[in-house]
C-alpha cells in the first residue's frame, strides 16, 4: 500500500546516522514498554490500546522465516511508537531532518535496528512494513532495494490478506489487461527510493507475490537467490534468472494475476 512518506524519502538511512538515534528517551521515561525476544516496543501511550498490533509484531519474524525459508538472527530490533506527530517530528528532527515528513522510519544501526512511528490510522500497516525492513536484514546479510521494498509490501498487511486481499491486487489485475509486465531490469537499478514511485513499489510487490505464490520454478529462483546471498556469493539477477529458467515467465505472470 503506498502514501506519500514513502515516495519522497529512503527506508533504511545509513549506519552512521543510526549512531545518533539511541538519544531518544528509554526505560521508565516511556508509559508502556513491551519485550517478546529480541523485540522491544515502547510507546508514549498505553500498549494495550493497540494490542493487536502487539500481537501481530511478535509474530512477524516467525512469519516470515516460514514464509521466506529464512533464519533471522537475534539482532535486537527497537520499535518507538509516538502518541502524536508532533511528538515524532521532536525526536526525528533533531537526528534526521530530512525524515520528518514520514510517517514511519527505519534505520539500521550496528547494535540493533530501530523503527520510528506516531499514532494515525494507518500505524499498524506502516510499523509492519517498517519492522519487515528489519527482520529481513536480521536475515541476510544485503537485500536489493526491489526486492526489500517489494516484501515490505507484502508483509505490512495482516497474515490473511497476504495472499489474495493487498490492495495491489486490483491494480495490478487491471493493468495486466493490457499486457505487459515488470521491468525487472529497471528495478534492478535503482539505488535510491526518491527513484520509485507507486508503479514500482506495485511491480515490486507483484514480483515478490508471483515468486511466492505462483509456479515452484519462480520459489526455486528465490530460494536460490538467497541461498547464494547467504553464502556470501553474488546472485544471478531476477532479470536474467526469470528468462533462463522459466522461458516466457511473462505469460507465467499474467497467468498468476488473470
Amino acid at each position: 500500500m503506498i502514501r506519500p512518506h514513502r515516495l519522497a524519502c529512503y527506508t533504511c538511512l545509513v549506519c552512521w546516522l543510526a549512531g545518533l538515534f539511541p538519544m531518544v528517551l528509554r526505560g521508565d521515561d516511556w508509559k508502556s514498554r513491551h519485550e517478546a525476544g529480541n523485540l522491544s516496543i515502547f510507546a508514549e501511550f498505553a500498549l494495550k490500546d493497540v494490542q493487536g498490533l502487539v500481537d501481530e509484531l511478535a509474530a512477524l519474524q516467525g512469519e516470515i522465516e516460514a514464509t521466506l525459508r529464512l533464519k533471522a538472527n537475534n539482532q535486537p530490533i527497537e520499535i518507538y511508537l509516538f502518541a502524536s506527530r508532533g511528538s515524532y517530528v521532536n525526536h526525528v528532527s533533531v537526528r534526521v531532518p530530512n525524515a520528518v515528513n514520514r510517517q514511519a522510519l527505519y534505520v539500521q544501526g550496528k547494535d540493533a535496528g530501530r523503527i520510528y512511528a506516531y499514532r494515525h490510522r494507518n500505524m499498524d500497516i506502516d510499523v509492519r512494513h517498517e519492522a519487515t525492513h528489519a527482520i529481513l536484514h536480521n536475515c541476510l546479510p544485503f537485500v536489493p532495494l526491489w526486492l526489500d521494498e517489494g516484501f515490505a509490501e507484502y508483509f505490512e498487511v495482516r497474515q490473511a490478506e497476504r495472499k489474495s486481499q493487498n490492495p495491489h491486487h486490483s491494480s495490478i489485475k487491471w493493468i495486466r489487461r493490457f499486457g505487459g509486465r515488470p521491468d525487472l531490469a529497471a528495478l534492478e537499478k535503482k539505488r535510491n527510493l526518491s527513484e520509485f514511485d507507486g508503479g514500482d513499489y506495485r511491480d515490486a510487490w507483484s514480483v515478490v507475490h508471483f515468486m511466492l505464490h505462483g509456479p515452484p520454478a519462480a520459489r526455486k529462483i528465490l530460494d536460490d537467490y538467497f541461498e547464494t546471498i547467504s553464502d556470501g556469493g553474488v546472485p544471478q539477477p531476477f532479470s536474467q534468472a526469470f528468462p533462463a529458467q522459466l522461458g516466457n515467465w511473462g505469460s507465467l505472470y499474467a497467468q498468476h494475476f488473470r
